[in-house]
C-alpha cells in the first residue's frame, strides 16, 4: 500500500511546506486581516454570542449595557473566532463575508485569508503518528479523513501515545495531493480515552440525528462548536486551549 504522507520523509518537501505554512500563518495574522475582522465584530451582539458558548454576561447597574465577563485573555480569542468562523446569527458566519469582500482584495494578505476561510471546517483529530519538529498526521473523527497537520510547536506533544485528540478548525494549505492542514482558531484538548463515545453523547444530546463519518451543514456546525466550547470553558479547560 502506498503510503500518503510518505513524502514528510523528504526534507526538502518538509521545507517547502514550511515556508508555504509561514506565508500564510503571517498572512492571516497582518494588521489588514485583524481591522478587517475587527470592522465585521461590530455588527454582531457579543452579549449573545458570549452567553452561547459559557462565557458571563453581567449587566452594568449604573448604564445598563450588558458586559462580557471574560476570565482570561484566551476566552476573548475564542470569542472572536466563534463569532467569525461560526456563529449563525446573521444567517451564515461572517468568514462568508470576508471572502466575499476580499477574495479580490489588493492587499495580499486579505486575499490569502480570503482563500483559507473558504475551505474552513471543524474537526476532532486523533493523532496516528508524528514528525517531530514539523507535524502530525492525524485522522479526523468527525468525517473520517486523513489529514497531515503542520504544526511544530505541536509536533513533539501530538503523537502516536499522546492521550489527548484536538477539537479545531482547519483549513488545506499548498500542494492538495500532500494532504496538509493548519489549524485556524482555538485548539481544545480532548481526552482520548471514551472519545468515541463522548462524539456520539454531543451529538445525541444536540439531537443532530448524524454518526461519524458525517458532514455537518453550518447550523449543526454551529451548534456542535458552542456546545464544544462551552463545555471546555465550564471546565476549566479554557486557561489551557492553544489560540492561532
Amino acid at each position: 500500500m502506498t503510503d500518503k504522507f510518505g513524502w514528510v520523509k523528504d526534507s526538502s518537501m518538509r521545507e517547502k511546506v514550511l515556508e508555504e505554512y509561514q506565508r500564510i500563518r503571517e498572512a492571516t495574522k497582518s494588521k489588514y486581516v485583524s481591522e478587517a475582522r475587527a470592522e465585521m465584530f461590530l455588527k454582531i451582539d457579543m452579549p449573545r454570542t458570549a452567553r452561547l458558548i459559557g462565557i458571563e454576561v453581567s449587566t452594568d447597574k449604573k448604564t445598563g449595557k450588558s458586559v462580557i465577563e471574560f476570565d482570561n485573555n484566551q476566552q476573548v480569542d475564542i470569542l472572536f473566532d466563534y463569532v467569525m468562523m461560526f456563529d449563525v446569527a446573521e444567517g451564515r458566519p461572517l468568514r462568508y463575508e470576508f471572502i466575499s469582500r476580499f477574495r479580490q482584495a489588493a492587499e495580499e494578505s486579505l486575499r490569502i485569508t480570503a482563500e483559507i476561510y473558504s475551505d474552513y471546517k471543524y474537526a476532532w483529530l486523533v493523532p496516528i503518528r508524528s514528525k517531530s519538529n514539523f507535524g502530525a498526521h492525524c485522522r479526523d473523527l468527525l468525517s473520517g479523513r486523513e489529514f497531515f497537520l503542520v504544526d511544530r510547536g505541536m509536533s513533539n506533544a501530538f503523537t502516536k501515545d499522546s492521550s489527548v485528540g484536538l477539537a479545531t478548525g482547519i483549513h488545506p494549505f499548498g500542494d492538495p495531493s500532500l494532504g496538509c492542514v493548519m489549524t485556524g482558531g482555538a485548539a481544545i484538548p480532548l481526552p482520548l480515552d471514551g472519545i468515541e463515545a463522548m462524539l456520539k453523547e454531543l451529538l445525541s444530546g444536540l439531537k443532530i440525528d448524524k454518526l461519524p463519518p458525517m458532514s455537518l451543514d453550518e447550523g449543526e456546525e454551529a451548534r456542535f462548536v458552542a456546545a464544544v466550547v462551552k463545555a471546555a470553558i465550564q471546565s476549566g479547560l479554557s486557561e489551557i486551549i492553544r489560540y492561532e
